[in-house]
């Protein structure tokens, strides 16, 4: 009877240590720095060896002795020989005898699972102390550098190693630490753990919210990326990082992510002494490149003949109307509204709601009131969406063909090698059109965007495509923390807001960006004459009815400006310049 019951409390012990460690794994939040998968399953073997020995133990000690004394001698005798299965000591032709010897009618099965456990056991041992001497040596090291500049990260991958080793050239002697590292697990492969021990990081075991970095020295820098790729656990770990280092002075917290929860996340953060910023990282690599594209955009459209109207037709054809593309088409709206230039957007993607989600998000952009509207003081833009293609197929090459001759193509597809694909029929078409218009392919691969970027033909022409988007250039100090243009869009908001709100409110901070980069793009293709202040009026307002537009505003119905609800994102200005009164044209002057 005992080993019948022990036999079935294995089971269940190694059972349930099994669909705990598989539950924790896929609910990677649920982890505490003593509940992770490695743990449960250490514990539920060690359960099951225990109550595995017990019968053993029984037979030779308590059957002869009897008594409370045969009783406790059983217990500890049980418990000993179960830490030697742990350490490969165990006496296992014993254990296997006694089971042979038991009479028990799942003696068979007893046997093979007792030595699945004394296989398994010494396994778990050493993943346990290896994951201890990684804790143990991370809080040493980080320990000794606890006076130094640190820069912390909540996971560890391709995008934060990239960050990391920009940080690390810049920073020789600042402390960089990777958290949630789990050696042998699927979050992390060897080769990105051996790179981040190679430049000299800290790599914690243990969860960023689990290390007390409060304590780190008060007079250095402590700058944290929340990176992780699961996004409610990101914003569970920034809520709590913002709470917990609020009165920390000199401390930034960067959370990576484009979600609406982050948003209101940063929105609704308590007043203190952290600075929160939101990294939107596909938005952030789109105004990077407009940014440094400077106009020429209009330049390279510039040799086309003008149309009817007397205006320069820029043609841009993105593929794909994901993340990128998406982001691509709302920025090319406002970023297009150049005097003299007419811009035409042709967008491409499988999916047959592309249009609706778009005209969803921003309803009054794809009015036909104002999609295709050419009237004076008013923003002109045409976009014009294929849903349901897929650039793979005869029917997109047909209506590549006979649209309008492209002078800007942007692959935004999914996937770096879905993008180098299209890029490269797409410089095939265009060749075949007699035009050579600026291919750029958003390529994440490092390797794959040097490969791209220097490809040629047999006959050694080039492909000419540009890769935008590489992860080292996209994670670098540069971009995410000392950026051009954020140091421009603040010192632009500076000009009627204060520095609090700029990086707090997601409206003030996108709005400052758009307006930095169109008045250097207005610059770079010398569209209007600075000295002529009314063309610039009415070119900032037309810019800014389309930006307001592509986040999704809509007139309020009044030109009074009790009517503008910015949560019902309706706004009482977004009306044809010559309805705007002389202290609405000076603040479009003041931009």
């Amino acid at each position: 009877m005992c080993w019948n019951i022990c036999f079935w409390l294995m089971i269940l012990a190694l059972a349930g240590s099994v669909c705990e460690a598989i539950w924790l794994t896929l609910r990677p939040e649920k982890k505490t720095p003593i509940m992770t998968p490695m743990n449960i399953l250490l514990s539920g073997t060690f359960a099951a060896a225990y109550l595995g020995l017990l019968p053993v133990y029984k037979t030779i000690i308590f059957d002869v002795t009897g008594g409370p004394a045969g009783a406790i001698k059983t217990g500890l005798l049980s418990l000993v020989n179960t830490l030697q299965v742990f350490s490969m000591d165990s006496d296992a032709e014993m254990i296997l005898t006694s089971v042979n010897e038991s009479g028990s009618a799942f003696s068979g099965a007893y046997s093979l699972l007792m030595a699945v456990i004394s296989a398994a056991a010494p396994v778990l041992t050493f993943g346990f102390i290896v994951s201890f001497l990684i804790n143990f040596s991370a809080y040493r090291r980080y320990l000794i550098k606890w006076f130094r500049d640190a820069y912390i990260f909540t996971e560890l991958d391709q995008r934060s190693l990239a960050l990391a080793q920009d940080l690390r050239k810049n920073h020789r002697r600042s402390v960089i630490v990777f958290t949630d590292v789990f050696l042998g697990d699927d979050e992390v492969s060897a080769e990105l753990f051996d790179a981040a021990r190679s430049m000299g990081a800290i790599c914690f075991k243990k969860d960023v919210l689990a290390v007390d970095f409060t304590r780190h020295s008060a007079s250095a820098k402590i700058s944290i990326f929340a990176m992780s790729s699961d996004e409610s656990d990101n914003i569970s770990q920034s809520m709590q990082l913002m709470e917990k280092f609020r009165r920390r002075k000199n401390t930034e917290l960067y959370i990576f992510s484009d979600s609406i929860e982050s948003e209101l996340a940063v929105a609704a953060s308590a007043a203190g002494e952290l600075r929160v910023r939101r990294v939107n990282e596909a938005q952030s690599l789109i105004d990077r490149i407009l940014w440094e594209d400077s106009g020429r955009l209009f330049l390279e459209a510039k040799e086309a003949r003008a149309d009817k109207s007397g205006m320069i037709p820029v043609n841009v054809t993105v593929l794909g109307m994901g993340r990128y593309g998406s982001a691509m088409v709302r920025s090319l709206v406002w970023y297009g509204q150049m005097t003299g230039y007419f811009i035409n957007i042709d967008v491409y993607d499988i999916d047959p709601m592309a249009e609706e989600h778009f005209a969803y998000i921003c309803p009054e952009l794809m009015s036909p009131d104002h999609n295709g509207n050419t009237a004076e003081g008013e923003s002109k833009y045409k976009i014009t969406i294929h849903s349901g293609t897929d650039v793979f197929t005869r029917s997109f090459a047909e209506k590549f063909k006979k649209g309008p001759l492209p002078t800007r193509i942007i692959a935004a597809l999914g996937s770096d090698s879905m993008n180098v694909r299209g890029a490269v029929d797409a410089r095939a078409f265009c060749e075949q059109l007699g035009i050579h218009p600026t291919i750029q392919a958003v390529i994440h691969d490092p390797a794959s965007s040097e490969l791209i970027s220097s490809a040629v033909d047999f006959k050694q022409k080039a492909y000419d495509i540009q890769c935008i988007g590489d992860i080292r250039r996209s994670y670098s100090e540069q971009v995410v923390i000392n950026s051009d243009l954020v140091a421009e869009a603040l010192k632009r908001h500076l000009n009627w807001g204060n520095e609090e709100e700029f990086w707090r409110y997601e409206y003030n901070f996108r709005s400052s960006i758009a307006s930095a980069i169109h008045k250097r793009a207005r610059m770079g293709c010398s569209a209007v004459d600075p000295s002529v202040t009314d063309k610039i009026i009415d070119l900032e307002h037309c810019r800014w009815n389309a930006y307001m537009r592509s986040i999704g505003y809509s007139y309020s119905g009044s030109r009074d400006p009790s009517t503008r609800n910015d949560l019902g994102r309706l706004h009482h200005d977004l009306v044809n310049t010559s309805l705007l009164n002389d202290r609405e044209r000076q603040n479009d002057m003041n931009v």
